[in-house]
């Protein structure tokens, strides 16, 4: 009886340790791919994810391509080649950018097939493929899909736009609300009349058309040459997604439903001050009580012609601020007055978080507005293209700041804006009050994201997260089946009903001759 029971006692231990060890799966020493979509601006998010992921003793490998400037030169960035055609259209990248919304998209998809062919032909990137868990990339960057359906590993993305852009459909997302989220660079605010819906229809379709004419057949021939899949289409190839972690707050972006595998983390890039080098803070301190005003457009100075250097620098000679401008190799204006220091490079988030910044004037990136926010700085926008004049709108819905024409704008445009906005506290007070929601998140973003992270990383797939909205015909999704019966029944019941009237009418004219 005693060995019976002794028996029975060391299968039950068994049994227990073994659930440990696969409910307890250590992540801790899991290896991650990072593949970033070619800028410096998505390169930044992905970096930021992935020091924290390191810092929970992880491997992070990120890849970037070749003659980049960005990407710290450290054992965990590898680069692959990028070929010459590629190279070609960088190269031209501002001009076809800055052309008409199709033209541009077109140009888009072009140089995402390319940087995804340029990335899947690299040996090395395989090799490290074949020993990683997970993949980590951008939203914007369906090449992610492509990588782990091939490796047959989870993928996670990080969105630094709004769920609007046509992307995200390839996810398996469906359309955001068009009655109140404005679809990608429609500039539209959330409270749109008529008119403004009939736009973002028309927006919504032409994301549907630039998805299918464009982004769909170029990944489908990526899919064929690396022998991704075969027996999957391309547009269940470039579902494969296991998280989308939306790099926003509420606070700043349209309010809308999410499903369940998108989770929304916050801002990742903004952060506490740090103290500034010598010089620039011997500049701020020169300041006094006037503050200084800073101007940055970020790596879109050479979209900015001299004509336009010339204005803002006149309109700053005009203002009593100090005003610390940030330019490109290049890219100078003519002149500029003493109160004017022009630098090539500077700690954006570090100034903006200075108690000697009055205002921020800025393209409205995504980064730009999330620390203008985070610091509590208001702002007079010049977005240029692609989400920037999205960006300026919810600035100025929000009452952070103006938006002004960037192609447009006279130096008195800028004068009179910069005094509005300084010198009307109402915008101060309202970005503050977006400062605090900012800063009053329980975990800091980048925490929470790496957090989701590592739940796929214990859990897989999660699968469990997707809707059954993914695996259903459109004529299901909206019960376009359920409202034909319904429709066929309503008319079978009209006609009886039509029939019965007619037989009642009959009788009732035949009864009346009889009589």
């Amino acid at each position: 009886m005693s060995v019976e029971i002794d028996t029975k006692m060391k299968i039950y231990m068994f049994q227990l340790l073994y659930l440990l060890s696969v409910c307890t799966k250590d992540t801790r020493s899991s290896k991650i791919v990072a593949i970033p979509v070619y800028g410096q601006s998505h390169y930044r998010v992905v970096e930021k994810l992935s020091q924290e992921l390191r810092s929970r003793g992880h491997e992070v490998i990120v890849f970037i391509g070749d003659g980049v400037k960005y990407g710290d030169v450290k054992s965990h960035t590898k680069r692959f080649k990028l070929t010459e055609e590629f190279k070609e259209m960088k190269s031209k990248q501002q001009e076809w950018l800055t052309s008409s919304y199709l033209n541009s998209n077109k140009k888009l998809a072009l140089f995402d097939h390319l940087f995804c062919d340029a990335l899947l032909n690299d040996s090395r990137i395989h090799a490290e493929l074949n020993t990683a868990d997970l993949v980590l990339s951008n939203l914007v960057f369906n090449c992610g899909s492509l990588v782990a359906d091939m490796m047959d590993i989870p993928l996670v993305t990080v969105s630094t736009l709004e769920l609007t852009v046509y992307n995200t459909e390839m996810y398996g997302i469906p359309a955001c609300p068009l009655s109140y989220v404005p679809q990608y660079s429609s500039g539209l605010s959330g409270d749109m009349g008529v008119w403004d819906r009939v736009k973002n229809l028309g927006m919504y379709a032409a994301n549907l058309w630039i998805k299918e004419a464009y982004f769909y057949p170029g990944y489908d021939e990526l899919k064929a040459k690396y022998r991704i899949k075969p027996e999957k289409t391309i547009r269940e190839s470039l579902m494969t997604v296991s998280l989308i972690l939306m790099e926003a707050d509420f606070v700043l972006a349209h309010a809308q439903p999410l499903p369940p595998f998108v989770k929304e983390v916050g801002f990742l890039t903004p952060s506490p001050a740090r103290p500034l080098p010598a010089d620039l803070e011997n500049f701020m301190h020169g300041s006094g009580d006037e503050g200084v005003v800073l101007v940055s457009f970020s790596t879109y100075m050479d979209d900015m012609n001299q004509n336009m250097l010339d204005r803002l620098s006149s309109a700053f000679r005009k203002i009593s601020h100090k005003v610390l401008w940030k330019v490109d190799e290049g890219s100078y204006p003519n002149s500029v007055s003493d109160n004017v220091k022009l630098v090539e490079w500077m700690p954006q988030n570090d100034i903006l978080g200075h108690n000697k910044t009055r205002l921020f004037i800025t393209h409205a990136g995504a980064h730009g507005m999330a620390e203008a926010g985070y610091h509590g700085v208001p702002v007079v926008a010049m977005p240029i293209f692609t989400d920037q004049p999205d960006n300026a709108r919810m600035l100025s819905d929000v009452g952070m700041g103006v938006v002004l024409d960037i192609n447009t704008a006279t130096s008195e445009d800028v004068i009179s804006a910069v005094t509005e906005v300084i010198t009307n506290p109402s915008y101060r007070l309202n970005a503050a009050r977006v400062s605090h929601i900012l800063k009053s998140r329980q975990r800091a973003p980048v925490e929470e994201a790496a957090d989701h992270v590592e739940y796929v990383l214990a859990a897989g797939h999660v699968t469990h997260l997707k809707p059954r909205s993914q695996s259903m015909p459109f004529y299901r999704v909206y019960m376009l089946d359920v409202m034909a019966v319904l429709g066929l029944a309503l008319a079978i019941a009209m006609c009886v009903f039509a029939a019965l009237v007619r037989v009642v009418f009959c009788y009732l004219l035949k009864k009346t001759k009889e009589d």
